[in-house]
């Protein structure tokens, strides 16, 4: 994971509207994997990107930007396309995870449909945007990833929200102020849960936090896990807590309130 403290400043870049008096800290100089092999496209979007203050490394090739993000560790977000020449851009993300890379990635589609989305995110996308992007919109949700891998990378703090209070840094759980007992597998998904807390987590990305090869034939694995999370932990309504499975998508964890 790269040093995301070498990113963070409390400016914003010239060329973005903000307001002034905004005390939002934006994470500037995060250097960026930019996966797009029609050149013209690509043009304005890096330039764009560049005057937002990120650093660009296009790539036209999917092999050539998969050989540039394994050998190096410094690259914060990864900016895919879909469809390449080559590899596409879900078989880059896929071997990128199959060595141990978390970069989190954001597609580029040009179709909007409930299926394509569906597509991009059980493919274990974090996000993605609509082609052509609306500069502001891909700026929001890209400052929205690195400052999720920033808070990942220094660790949270403490946080009590109705009965549980939850410290993802050192990976522990206390419900009403008692040790919660988790398995190594179940403590994993768990912190990955709360660190992605309100968010559609796509069923291939938490597959991957408990390392279950995809092409296992049991597929309710993530699912009994769930289940003993939802459990131990007390993540139903009447804690405070709504764990919901959305249909072949993932899993969304909300906290309520109500305690």
């Amino acid at each position: 994971m790269p040093d995301y403290s070498l990113y963070f400043a409390s400016t914003q870049p010239g060329g973005l509207t903000s307001s002034s008096e905004s005390n939002d800290q934006r994470v500037r100089g995060a250097r960026i994997a930019f996966l797009e092999d029609d050149a013209s496209f690509a043009a304005p979007v890096r330039d764009w990107l560049i005057g937002a203050d990120y650093v660009i490394d296009h790539f036209l090739s999917g092999r050539d930007c998969l050989s540039a993000m394994l050998s190096s560790k410094s690259y914060a977000l990864g900016l895919f396309d879909w469809q390449l020449p080559d590899i596409s851009g879900p078989q880059v993300m896929a071997q990128l995870h199959a060595r141990g890379q978390a970069t989190p990635v954001i597609f580029l589609t040009c179709q909007a449909s409930e299926q394509k989305v569906a597509e991009v995110l059980l493919a274990g996308a974090d996000d993605y945007v609509i082609k052509p992007p609306v500069y502001a919109v891909l700026d929001a949700r890209m400052q929205a990833l690195l400052r999720r891998s920033m808070r990942m990378f220094q660790g949270a703090p403490p946080e009590s929200l109705g009965r549980l209070t939850i410290d993802c840094a050192h990976r522990t759980f206390l419900r009403d102020g008692l040790p919660v007992a988790l398995t190594p597998r179940e403590t994993d998904l768990a912190v990955y849960l709360f660190m992605h807390r309100g968010e559609l987590v796509p069923r291939a990305r938490l597959n991957q936090v408990l390392n279950v090869d995809p092409r296992a034939v049991d597929t309710r694995r993530l699912d009994v896990h769930m289940s003993h999370l939802r459990s131990k932990l007390g993540l139903t309504a009447d804690q405070g807590f709504r764990l919901s499975s959305v249909y072949r998508q993932g899993y969304r964890l909300e906290y309520i309130g109500g305690w």
